[in-house]
């Protein structure tokens, strides 16, 4: 009984998350999307400075500008470490698939089996080439 509460519990576990981890990509994007309003506010104080600025002005608008920087610099690591995590799990299950596939398989059976697998590698690929604006 023990064990089979534990194998629920782990089940539980995995499916949380999975969840979470798609919940996080999310709010990743929500926050480089964010970030990048940030920077674009910030960059905009540039123009505000003139002639009649004071060093001091000039570097606190340098100061907000470095900070919504780094604010947007790590929220796109964010994002492109999900992608990395979205291939690397799609490339995982499919090798997963391929390690599991009958010794006596044919061809038709293995492509069949495999198509789930293939498809989420390359919706995972098309997403970060997306994100690089790659072809």
């Amino acid at each position: 009984m023990f064990a089979l509460s534990a194998v629920a519990v782990a089940a539980l576990g995995l499916t949380l998350s999975a969840c979470s981890d798609s919940d996080d990509a999310s709010s990743n994007e929500a926050d480089a999307c964010a970030a990048i309003t940030d920077f674009r506010s910030a960059v905009s104080q540039i123009s505000s400075l003139s002639a009649e600025s004071t060093v001091d002005e000039i570097r606190s608008v340098r100061s907000d500008v470095q900070k919504s920087y780094r604010g947007l610099v790590t929220s796109f690591d964010d994002v492109a470490d999900d992608r990395y995590a979205e291939l690397d799990d799609a490339f995982d299950a499919f090798d997963d698939s391929v390690d599991e596939l009958p010794d006596g398989a044919t061809l038709a059976e293995a492509f069949a089996s495999l198509q789930e697998e293939a498809a989420a590698i390359e919706s995972a690929r098309t997403a970060v080439a997306d994100d690089l604006s790659c072809d």
